[in-house]
């Protein structure tokens, strides 16, 4: 009997599967009783779970991020579904599972992105730059992790090469937004920062299994530990220009914009704030199309996307052609910016 997926579950289903536990917590109940809360996962999505009987019993027989087969049944609740359980046990050995059904997979021909992305990397002219950039990337445990690592561990690009791929997102952002301020940027900069900007992550997670944080990732973070790797790396460059390394680890170090983001620094370069906001920009994107494709609610909405704090429309918008085509064209007889206009048409062409 094949699996059944979280992103197809229904309503009113009596199910009997295993999950990982991504979050337990023990609580009580407004009638004093005592109710475990999970949040449970595979490789589409996850799900709230809720234990309301027996609740000693299996208490301490599993805990956070372990395998566990359940049975229960789905329910709607505040407009997401969730599984009310009534068994829970935990799988002693990770032979009887297949861990291919709990790692996510954008179905990306990983190598192809690779090349694309050591191609943006060599595109770089600053040979200071371009030597940093290869001291990374031409070091084989750096890119064999670099491949395959999530780019968070539930936000956005959550799942095998998702690093790889935001990093070459926000790079060919960055290379789209330079072409349209051209000199108010200087391309070197934030091309190079762009491409190595989360790359702390491969040290701040543990992915061998399921993403979990590292005893580092928790105490110092990602933007930390890329900073010490960059400054080390940075002094085997004869001559490494102190001023370029100043900038490049404030470009790097202040990229999450703001201090409740977890960033040290709030950007005072411009490469900075443009990095800072096409970082953003990727990140949100592609939580907000996931969270279309995985919502498993009828109708026009999603449940409450917890991300966003709201519902999200993913019902189909029907735009008159003929009027888009003469809106079009009035556009360009008026004298619409041509370079924005292909800016926002290349955009969304070739991406891999």
């Amino acid at each position: 009997m094949s699996r059944r997926f979280i992103q197809n579950l229904k309503e009113n289903e009596s199910i009997e599967e295993v999950f990982f536990i991504n979050e337990k917590t023990l609580g009580i109940g407004k009638t004093g009783k005592p109710y475990i809360s999970l949040k449970l996962s595979d490789k589409t999505g996850f799900m709230d779970g809720k234990i309301w009987d027996k609740v000693d019993l299996f208490a301490n027989t599993f805990d956070k991020e372990d395998f566990v087969k359940i049975k229960g049944v789905t329910q709607l609740f505040q407009g997401s579904l969730q599984l009310v359980i009534s068994d829970i046990k935990k799988i002693d050995s990770l032979d009887k599972i297949n861990i291919d059904d709990f790692m996510p997979d954008s179905g990306v021909d990983i190598e192809k992105l690779y090349e694309s992305f050591m191609n943006m990397g060599e595109s770089i002219k600053n040979m200071y730059l371009n030597q940093l950039f290869k001291l990374f990337f031409y070091d084989n445990e750096i890119v064999r992790k670099f491949k395959v690592y999530p780019a968070a561990k539930s936000f956005h690009h959550a799942y095998k090469g998702g690093l790889l791929e935001h990093s070459l997102s926000v790079a060919r952002l960055s290379d789209y937004v330079y072409k349209h301020y051209g000199k108010e940027l200087n391309r070197d900069i934030l091309v190079f920062s762009s491409l190595l900007h989360d790359l702390g992550k491969i040290w701040e997670l543990d992915f061998s299994l399921i993403p979990t944080y590292t005893d580092k990732g928790k105490l110092l973070g990602h933007i930390v530990l890329l900073d010490e790797e960059l400054t080390k790396r940075a002094s085997k460059i004869k001559s490494f220009p102190e001023e370029l390394l100043m900038y490049i680890r404030h470009v790097l170090l202040s990229h999450h914009g703001e201090y409740e983001f977890g960033s040290p620094k709030r950007p005072k370069i411009i490469e900075g704030l443009v990095l800072h906001f096409l970082d953003n920009l990727d990140a949100k994107f592609n939580s907000f199309k996931f969270a279309l494709e995985k919502d498993n609610q009828q109708g026009n909405w999603t449940a409450i996307v917890k991300a966003f704090d709201r519902q999200l429309f993913k019902g189909k918008i029907n735009i008159d052609d003929e009027f888009t085509e003469k809106k079009e064209t009035r556009e360009t007889k008026e004298g619409f910016n041509t370079v924005l206009k292909n800016f926002n048409f290349e955009l969304f062409n070739n991406q891999e």
